[in-house]
């Protein structure tokens, strides 16, 4: 299985985005090492690096001024070239809007640090830490 990661993060004081987003996709793409694993990422300081420092190779850096629709053609174009199956995207402040589109295409995952997990994707993962385990539908089903 083909499994693309969609994330951003990076250490520009102005973004204050962190690396959390992006160590946690590395760490679970490690998990999934018997799959075909790229990662699309836009970098807002210092992830090329770490990219680079824990040998993530197959990578393609994305444009961080991106409006919501160029952001979706751009990636939905890595989607298509690569023929991915699943798409996971951790990043802060994605747009509904934005899940929903990719969801009319692709399974998508969407993991979110949030106490919400009202999002339109196939699966929604939320790794905010004072939550308990457990599976519940959302109004997305």
């Amino acid at each position: 299985m083909k499994i693309l990661f969609r994330i951003a993060g990076g250490a520009r004081a102005s973004n204050e985005l962190g690396t959390g987003h992006i160590f946690r996709a590395i760490n679970l793409s490690k998990m999934l090492k018997n799959h075909e694993i790229m990662f699309a990422i836009q970098d807002y300081g210092g992830i090329k690096e770490i990219c680079k420092k824990m040998q993530i190779l197959n990578t393609k850096f994305l444009s961080i001024n991106n409006s919501i629709k160029e952001d979706y053609e751009e990636t939905l174009k890595i989607i298509i070239k690569n023929d991915i199956d699943i798409v996971i995207v951790d990043k802060i402040n994605t747009k509904k809007s934005y899940l929903k589109k990719l969801q009319s295409k692709i399974f998508t995952v969407y993991i979110t640090d949030l106490i919400d997990y009202e999002f339109p994707a196939n699966l929604v993962i939320n790794g905010f830490v004072g939550l308990k385990n457990e599976i519940i539908k959302n109004k997305f089903n």
